[in-house]
């Protein structure tokens, strides 16, 4: 019994990874929308999710300073709000979302 117990609890661990990978990985398309809204003309560059969040890599034709992070916490905000549909695809193995 407790061996199954412990079965469970790593799938269960394992989903959890799984599960806040993919929310990390939706909040950083979202950050990337918002700062193209803040800051037009900005592309993204690389982005990818880490053990303690997500990031993005921007060429933006202004620099974003500490004071533009709240701006763009609100334009997140608003992003989630209008509820936009989120299609994941994979492409050769990877998502893409």
């Amino acid at each position: 019994m407790v061996s199954s117990l412990s079965q469970s609890q790593e799938c269960l661990q394992e989903k959890d990874a799984q599960k806040l990978e993919q929310i990390r990985h939706t909040c950083a398309h979202i950050m990337a929308m918002a700062v193209q809204k803040l800051f037009p003309g900005t592309k993204v560059a690389i982005g990818p999710v880490t053990d303690t969040g997500f990031y993005y890599d921007f060429d933006c034709p202004v620099s974003i300073t500490t004071d533009d992070l709240s701006k763009i916490e609100t334009q997140m905000r608003r992003i989630i709000k209008a509820n936009l549909p989120i299609i994941r695809e994979e492409e050769d193995g990877r998502a893409h979302v």
